[in-house]
């Protein structure tokens, strides 16, 4: 069938299918899992001889009426996707091919009818210049990544109160890999409140993404359990070249007990038969950017990217977002 007659979500699925090296969180199913399988569109860009030349995933839902796009949650970028042909090897033309296909893409996004737009960009995306020429606004923000899980002195690269606490948690917990965890969100419900905040995703959502991950992926749960309960755990998303931890959560009665260390210590033994590579994935919550800076991983930046229709309502989204 013609690219010509299909839906503009059909269109992004074959080319998904036609670059299997996209992250995970761009696959239509993930999409379909964390904004609802009705909840999202997708523009795709075409080139010589039907060749897709780009891709850009948009969630998308209503606010008091209004269409709006928010950053699905356990998603830590999304953006442009840019495919540059491998015969065009000069900077200059690499250059000028990225600039026409994100302005393409642009176009297609004002047809959208959007009022306002909130998207985490990865730190592969460097088009933002497009963006601000049609007046996208652009903060930066970092994470934290270990580019080398596989070495062997990897533990002695982590601040000492890093490995104090994983010293400390082996004598409370034991690890283990796992497909399931019932007290799962129980677990990361408590971790949000203890950030005076309410989790971004229901039980359903959390339990159906965990299980087409494990189906599609190479992924595992670290689990950390006593001899009679599940104290902690973490989700380790395993994608391509990059292992991501995905989600982290401890019981709030040992919030202090150095499990957190231990778990994604655990993660990390497990992430190094599959990747080399470790994405912490980020916060911006000054306590938990600084516990991730512990592992001693590299600082990257990433740009949170935001579009409105006009300056009202920006300031709608900013009295309820904050």
């Amino acid at each position: 069938m013609s690219s010509e007659n299909l839906t503009p979500k059909e269109r992004y699925a074959t080319a998904c299918k036609e670059h299997t090296e996209i992250p995970i969180f761009y696959h239509p199913w993930w999409l379909d899992i964390m904004c609802g399988s009705s909840n999202w569109t997708a523009l795709v860009t075409y080139g010589h001889n039907k060749r897709v030349d780009a891709i850009w995933p948009i969630p998308i839902s209503k606010f008091y009426g209004q269409k709006i796009t928010r950053h699905p949650p356990l998603t830590p970028f999304l953006g442009m996707i840019i495919f540059i042909p491998k015969d065009i090897d000069k900077t200059t033309s690499r250059q000028k091919f990225r600039q026409k296909v994100a302005e393409s893409l642009i176009d297609q996004f004002k047809e959208l009818g959007l009022s306002y737009f909130n998207q985490h960009f990865s730190e592969d995306n460097n088009d933002l210049q497009n963006l601000f020429w049609n007046g996208f606004k652009q903060q930066s923000y970092s994470r934290f990544v270990i580019n080398s899980i596989r070495q062997d002195n990897l533990l002695n690269t982590f601040d000492g109160d890093i490995r104090t606490n994983i010293k400390k948690a082996k004598e409370i917990v034991k690890c283990e890999t796992a497909t399931t965890c019932p007290e799962l969100f129980q677990i990361l419900s408590q971790s949000f409140k203890s950030s005076s905040k309410s989790i971004p995703y229901t039980q359903t959502t959390l339990e159906t993404l965990l299980e087409k991950i494990i189906e599609e992926t190479s992924s595992k749960l670290i689990v950390a359990k006593t001899n009679t309960e599940t104290i902690g755990a973490c989700l380790i998303l395993i994608d391509n070249n990059t292992a991501y931890l995905n989600c982290l959560g401890v019981k709030s009665d040992f919030r202090n007990s150095g499990i957190s260390s231990l778990l994604i210590w655990e993660g990390m033994q497990f992430a190094s038969g599959h990747v080399d590579r470790f994405d912490f994935s980020g916060s911006m919550i000054p306590n938990i950017a600084n516990f991730f800076r512990g592992f001693g991983g590299d600082k990257i930046s990433y740009n949170n990217v935001k579009w409105y229709k006009n300056s009202l309502f920006k300031i709608i989204h900013q009295s309820f977002n904050g």
